[in-house]
């Protein structure tokens, strides 16, 4: 993991290949589901996040390919964990 906590595309091939017996770089395209294993999140979640990076953006990833959305690792890294995305700020406790 990151500094930040966020898992990197490599570890998230690392944990594919542990979890599915696939070998993955984080240049190869991998599907919205498969990205979800690696990065340990649902894949419709994964999917829903896919779609709002592409609708709020201009680049030529992630694209739909029959139902799903297909991207390399370093492109699905970018993707769950973009670089303008803030912490919400901590509430007062009481």
């Amino acid at each position: 993991m990151t500094a930040g906590g966020y898992i990197t595309a490599s570890e998230a091939a690392e944990k594919i290949r542990k979890e599915t017996g696939e070998n993955f770089t984080p240049d190869d395209f991998v599907d919205a589901a498969t990205a979800g294993i690696g990065f340990g999140l649902s894949r419709s979640w994964v999917s829903r996040l896919a779609r709002h990076a592409y609708d709020k953006s201009n680049l030529d990833y992630p694209k739909k390919v029959g139902r799903t959305w297909v991207a390399t690792l370093n492109q699905w890294e970018l993707i769950v964990h973009p670089p303008d995305k803030a912490m919400r700020p901590k509430r007062r406790q009481k």
